[in-house]
């Protein structure tokens, strides 16, 4: 049984967010982040890291597309058992998912807590809304891209759980990427893009 994980894109030999995927892992595992470096070193594409019962382990995959926009096809409870733990749930998600897009995930009040796997940042009178809600998983991707706001000076806000009829223009926020859905602004989401570049950390451990 996955008991936790944590999956992002290596280019050119870097990783968004990084230290931040590390720090994560770390919490949920107890796994020493210096352990996790050195299995991580030299390795390429979108690897998973991995913990179970046996230990900690390093999944190879090839590097996901990343893609520029999503669609959104529709709603479904949020049925997950371990919500603020990325891992337990990942195979009731995948099952789950609609193929070619994906879907927001509603609690019992019918409010979005996320979608399946990614994290959303709605766009309302040239600002940025970024809707929390206590089932939502700790976004790395939304840790970079406030980051980036407050680089470029870009207003945001945090609000509280909204239902799925507000959610018409925004981003869905993950380790492949920044996806638009609706008329979400395209300029800030390339500059955002590239500061997060700019400031991906190397993933090989130097000797």
């Amino acid at each position: 049984m996955l008991l936790a994980a944590d999956s992002f894109t290596v280019r050119d030999g870097k990783v968004r967010g990084l230290s931040l995927h590390l720090q994560r892992f770390h919490r949920a595992t107890g796994v020493p982040i210096d352990q996790l470096r050195r299995l991580l070193s030299g390795v390429r594409g979108s690897p998973r890291l991995e913990f179970t019962a046996a230990g900690v382990s390093v999944r190879r995959r090839p590097a996901r597309v990343e893609e520029d926009s999503v669609r959104i096809m529709g709603s479904l409870f949020d049925d997950r058992t371990s919500p603020l733990v990325k891992g337990p749930d990942l195979e009731w998600l995948a099952s789950v998912k609609p193929s070619g897009g994906e879907a927001w995930l509603i609690d019992h009040d019918g409010l979005v807590v996320e979608a399946c796997f990614a994290t959303p940042v709605l766009f309302s009178g040239g600002r940025a809304l970024f809707p929390q809600h206590p089932r939502q998983l700790d976004s790395v991707t939304r840790r970079l891209v406030v980051r980036a706001f407050d680089a470029f000076g870009f207003p945001y806000e945090f609000v509280g759980p909204l239902p799925p009829e507000k959610f018409d223009a925004g981003w869905l926020l993950n380790a492949t990427g920044v996806r638009r859905f609706g008329a979400a602004p395209e300029g800030i989401r390339r500059q955002v893009l590239g500061w997060m570049d700019a400031h991906a950390e190397p993933v090989d451990v130097i000797p």
